[in-house]
């Protein structure tokens, strides 16, 4: 069994308005969509994520009033994934699918559709946060508690934005 790693360099949040024209909003990656200081859905960003975006935004007008609209926010998470002893930027769909898929598990998040919410079956995976993270993301995240127990008993380390120890 092979063990994917992933870093996921967060962005800071963007109103919804001004989210579309990032350049983050067309690289290989996820985003955060909040509703206030509301974790509400996650989705990948791609080459059409423009579209898809547009999409949502009609979509939640039809269930969000004015007000819950404008309290909007996305934030990015551009992915680099470890392969042949370093970091690249080559992530495939089906990682990209994978790390979407565990996101929307791990937080349950209302705001995606229910067949997306079945449960993470993808790979072993490490996900590593950084840059602006999310408050409720844990700075290194897996769908196998068991695994982390394994890191945290046996890696120590120091982030450089501060003295926390994983």
């Amino acid at each position: 069994m092979a063990i994917e790693v992933f870093e996921i360099k967060w962005t800071k949040r963007f109103p919804v308005t001004k989210a579309l024209q990032q350049p983050e909003a067309v690289e290989r990656g996820i985003y955060a969509y909040y509703i206030g200081d509301k974790l509400h859905l996650f989705g990948k960003t791609k080459e059409d994520f423009r579209q898809r975006f547009s999409t949502r935004n009609q979509y939640a007008k039809n269930y969000m009033d004015e007000t819950q609209i404008k309290k909007g926010y996305a934030c990015f998470g551009l992915i680099s994934v470890f392969a042949k002893s370093r970091m690249g930027n080559g992530c495939t769909p089906k990682q990209l699918k994978d790390i979407e898929s565990y996101f929307i598990n791990r937080f349950d998040t209302k705001g995606n559709d229910e067949s997306t919410r079945k449960g993470y079956k993808g790979d072993s995976i490490i996900v590593i946060n950084s840059g602006i993270i999310p408050k409720e993301f844990d700075k290194v995240m897996s769908p196998y508690p068991e695994l982390l127990k394994i890191l945290k008993r046996n890696i120590k380390f120091k982030t450089s934005d501060s003295d926390d120890e994983f």
